[in-house]
């Protein structure tokens, strides 16, 4: 880009070629709640599908400490300690990495699938010294983009109070009387349920949320790309050649299809 169009105004939309052209710089527009929303949906199926699973796994993990001592002695041996122990971190860990694994998973791909395929360039890898600008970093602060982000962000924020303070309402009776059941199971139960109904509204939030932010995301990219004039002639220029030249081209083949038809005579023998 020539220093003229830095001053000159970016009137015109970005042209198809430009756009492929930051695709390959490995700058695309993408939604940073897309793939926000396909992990909790994820882990949210995961909760709701294992939840048996989950649930005896939590309930042994609880009785793991009761294990431990023998019948008639306070002193545990060494080698039940060790073997009770690993079993407990062998549940907790089961529990904590099964719904990860499978969000970062389901994020991870959801993202390639918003970026349309897995962007790398080097470019963006390289130091940059205009990054350490001050100006530069006062300028994206307070840019259209981290504008819409701070505003969805405080949406989403207020929301997500508002959904939860309702759900934990909604659930205040049972989780005052659920300690009186006098069974571990109630506690066990009454947390999975308020846990998978928190999971599930989060969730909704979140591809409502996802599906305003792919039009917004597209249409900030857009404008953060616009072209200018001079800009646009020589992308014209660089793909079709001289406007010149294709004028003179225009030209000539407009008057040989005009002109007269030639006569053929055919050859004396």
């Amino acid at each position: 880009m020539s220093k003229n169009d830095d001053t000159e105004e970016k009137q015109l939309p970005p042209s198809q070629i430009k756009l492929n052209r930051l695709k390959r710089e490995g700058q695309v527009a993408h939604s940073k709640d897309v793939p926000a929303a396909a992990s909790v949906i994820v882990i949210s199926g995961f909760l709701i599908l294992a939840h048996s699973w989950i649930y005896q796994s939590a309930s042994s993990f609880f009785d793991f400490p009761l294990t431990i001592l023998p019948e008639h002695t306070i002193i545990v041996p060494k080698d039940r300690l060790a073997a009770t122990l690993y079993a407990a971190a062998d549940q907790v860990s089961n529990l904590i990495m099964a719904p990860l694994l499978l969000g970062l998973a389901a994020a991870l791909v959801s993202a390639i699938i918003d970026g349309e395929g897995l962007l790398m360039s080097m470019k963006n890898m390289a130091f940059n010294l205009g990054k350490l600008n001050p100006a530069q970093g006062l300028k994206n602060i307070f840019s259209l983009s981290s504008l819409s982000e701070f505003l969805k962000g405080l949406v989403k924020c207020i929301v997500m109070l508002i959904t939860g303070a309702a759900t934990l309402l909604y659930f205040m009776n049972a989780l005052f009387w659920a300690p009186l059941c006098g069974v571990a199971e109630c506690a066990l139960g009454l947390s999975a349920s308020v846990t998978n109904t928190l999971m599930v509204i989060i969730a909704i939030i979140l591809v409502v949320t996802a599906g305003f932010d792919i039009r917004i995301s597209r249409a900030l990219f857009r404008h953060e790309h616009r072209m200018t004039k001079t800009e646009a002639k020589r992308e014209q220029k660089e793909m079709y050649g001289s406007p010149e030249v294709r004028s003179a081209r225009h030209r000539i083949g407009a008057e040989i299809r005009s002109g007269p038809p030639s006569k053929v005579t055919p050859d004396k023998k």
